[in-house]
């Protein structure tokens, strides 16, 4: 499984973990370099803030016995009913068109990622995005239940309404043909 955790480098080789660290900043460049330095079978990527199920492991192996890939569903680590509406639907966003994103934690067979995924290293936006779409060639997403915990500081941080609207923003942007280089650089403007 390829993780990333909220630890520290040293913390990370500490527990056993390869660090490597991509030339290019570019998140679909992170996603292609260590799916290409994993040694196992199945590819886990998910946000460093994110909390996995206790049994991730086992939900991930059965899902893939049927499906090429998947994604858990997202529980927002805050008790406000706003975010019951977000996380609801987000995980019904994803079923109905097959697209993950980061915060679902997308797991998939590395050998598909690897097939699947050309040109994803250029990307350096949108890398979930471009990887569903890719991957709902091949089969939908099994949509897992059980619910993987994300962090609701960046919500918080800039906006509930507003989050949810740059997000939709930048999904449409992508939609109708705005670069990934064009949407990062408006993503990371101040």
């Amino acid at each position: 499984f390829l993780l990333f955790l909220p630890l520290s480098q040293t913390e990370l080789i500490k527990h056993g973990f390869e660090v490597f660290h991509s030339k290019l900043t570019s998140r679909g460049a992170q996603l292609s370099l260590g799916a290409e330095k994993a040694s196992n079978d199945v590819l886990l990527f998910h946000h460093f803030d994110s909390v996995l199920p206790h049994d991730y492991f086992n939900l991930i192996i059965n899902a893939l016995k049927s499906k090429a890939w998947g994604r858990f569903n997202v529980k927002i680590n805050d008790s406000s009913w706003i975010f019951r509406i977000i996380e609801t639907m987000m995980n019904w966003r994803s079923c109905i068109t097959a697209i993950a994103t980061g915060d679902q934690a997308i797991f998939v067979k590395r050998d598909i990622f690897l097939q699947h995924s050309i040109g994803i290293a250029k990307l350096p936006i949108m890398e979930d995005i471009y990887l569903s779409k890719q991957l709902k060639k091949l089969s939908r997403p099994a949509c897992l239940d059980t619910t993987i915990t994300v962090s609701a500081r960046y919500w918080r941080k800039r906006g509930i309404l507003n989050s949810v609207f740059k997000m939709w923003r930048f999904r449409f942007l992508y939609f109708i043909g705005v670069s990934p280089t064009r949407l990062y650089q408006l993503y990371y403007s101040r």
